[in-house]
């Protein structure tokens, strides 16, 4: 497995508008690595919607 960083502002402008995943997905796990913990924690949260 790799590990590659991607560029989430260009994936975006390709993408259909995101309006949450459907009522009862569930997401076992995510792997991040960020520079700015409070800056990503708060685009986690409020902008992707993920608690």
């Amino acid at each position: 497995m790799t590990t590659r960083p991607f560029n989430l502002k260009a994936l975006t402008q390709h993408a259909a508008p995101w309006n949450g995943a459907p009522q009862g997905t569930v997401i076992g796990h995510v792997h991040l690595r960020v520079g700015d913990v409070v800056a990503a924690a708060k685009f986690i949260c409020t902008e992707i919607g993920m608690v």
